[in-house]
């Protein structure tokens, strides 16, 4: 997974990949979102529709500053995480 830093009301553009590691071949379809967790909320980013095998875009965009944890969910016919 690569991203910049993030910065409150501007949006950080992700880019993450997934593997299967039952079959090391890239996750094809399925649904991604990251997720930020701190100052009482929890904001979601869904990605775009994937553009190539493995990989999908996520623009994500911090309302206020803050700490955050950040978890990434990967929902697909072949893997879930």
């Amino acid at each position: 997974m690569e991203y910049p830093a993030l910065v409150a009301g501007k949006t950080g553009r992700f880019a993450v990949h997934f593997t299967n590691l039952g079959d090391f071949k890239a996750v094809t379809g399925g649904r991604v979102t990251v997720e930020l967790l701190g100052n009482g909320s929890t904001d979601r980013f869904v990605a775009d529709p994937q553009k190539g095998p493995g990989i999908f875009g996520v623009n994500v965009t911090p309302r206020v500053a803050g700490n955050y944890s950040m978890t990434v969910h990967l929902e697909s016919p072949a893997v879930s995480d």
